[in-house]
């Protein structure tokens, strides 16, 4: 029966499977499906919780040119399945790999794999999300020479989008200065420890980025102002995301006015996610700068509010805020202990 099945109606059942399904369902079954599979070039390899035995079955059936899209990760509880995967294929004959997602990359791989990437043609996303400082730079150390090495690697790519890890200011505006291609941007952002040029971005780049997501981490120092330099830089935005941990230099519904109206004027979407503790307060005079016609006729942007008052805080008056736009745009949501 599958003989008489056409190859359009195995590509349109392959959009709904996962890699390890359609081999397991469909290898063997007869001479003409084998040869479609061996030259099937669409599979999405998702190794994120795959046990050894089931890595092993998909990395033994397919070739790399085959590969499209491929998520790996050397976190705990894994196999080191970046270092064994790129010992089973090699990274330069994965010419058709569109998306990449490196999961608790170590140094050692990502010295090896990061400089082959500019030899895969259709590579148009990159994610590097490590916890690894000497990857990474942590927030004692903005500048370690590791991530100017990342920079200069990621630069040397024609990618339209990408995701990081921790960035400073200042690192992400030298990776925004050498890559011009890039539509859309993922990265968690902390201030420097330095003196950074307040026009370096603005009065020299120019960038394509059409989509943002800013997520400050728990101890960034990053001021609004900090933000606005950044956007200035992006007249095309359309999409813009912007998570605080905390957040309270940001609560002025007034100030994003004036920075979106002057700023990103093909802005369309904007989602919104902090949660500070603010005192003595007034938080209805908060919400009151994300209520007015910009806000909810102009582009029918609801910021919601939940708030309590700190337990033991009655004699300070410390508000626990979360404020958001709906759909929420977290992973994590806060809820108030006092419901």
């Amino acid at each position: 029966m599958f003989h008489l099945l056409p190859n359009e109606l195995f590509y349109e059942v392959f959009e709904y499977l996962t890699t390890y399904d359609i081999l397991y369902a469909f290898k063997g079954l007869n001479k003409r499906i084998d040869a479609f599979l061996s030259k099937y070039k669409k599979y999405d390899l998702n190794f994120i919780s795959c046990p050894k035995w089931k890595f092993d079955f998909v990395c033994q059936s397919i070739s790399s040119e085959q590969i499209r899209s491929l998520i790996i990760s050397d976190a705990d509880g894994t196999c080191r399945q970046i270092h064994l995967f790129f010992n089973l294929f090699y990274i330069r004959q994965c010419v058709n790999l569109e998306s990449l997602t490196l999961i608790e990359i170590t140094e050692q791989d990502s010295n090896k794999l990061l400089p082959k990437l500019s030899h895969l043609p259709n590579l148009s996303y990159l994610s590097i999300q490590s916890g690894d400082r000497t990857i990474i730079p942590s927030i004692q150390s903005p500048l370690v020479k590791p991530a100017h090495h990342l920079i200069s690697k990621i630069s040397q790519l024609s990618l339209k989008h990408l995701s990081v890890g921790i960035f400073s200011i200042s690192q992400l505006q030298e990776l925004l200065s050498y890559t011009s291609t890039l539509s859309s941007l993922d990265v968690q952002l902390y201030a420097d420890t330095i003196t950074v040029s307040s026009n370096f971005l603005s009065t020299t780049v120019k960038t394509e980025i059409r989509q943002l997501k800013i997520k400050l981490i728990e101890k960034s120092n990053i001021t609004f102002y900090d933000i606005e330099q950044l956007l200035i830089c992006m007249p095309k935005l359309k999409k813009f995301t912007f998570i605080a941990v905390k957040g309270f230099r940001f609560i002025h519904g007034d100030q994003w006015e004036q920075l979106i109206r002057t700023y990103l004027p093909q802005l369309k979407k904007f989602h919104f996610k902090i949660h500070p503790n603010l005192e003595n307060i007034n938080v209805k005079h908060v919400l009151a700068t994300f209520q007015t016609p910009f806000w909810l006729k102009e582009n029918q942007w609801r910021i919601h509010c939940d708030h309590f008052i700190l337990p033991n805080s009655a004699h300070r008056r410390v508000h626990n805020v979360h404020l958001y736009t709906l759909p929420y745009s977290d992973q994590q949501f806060h809820l108030c202990s006092s419901t």
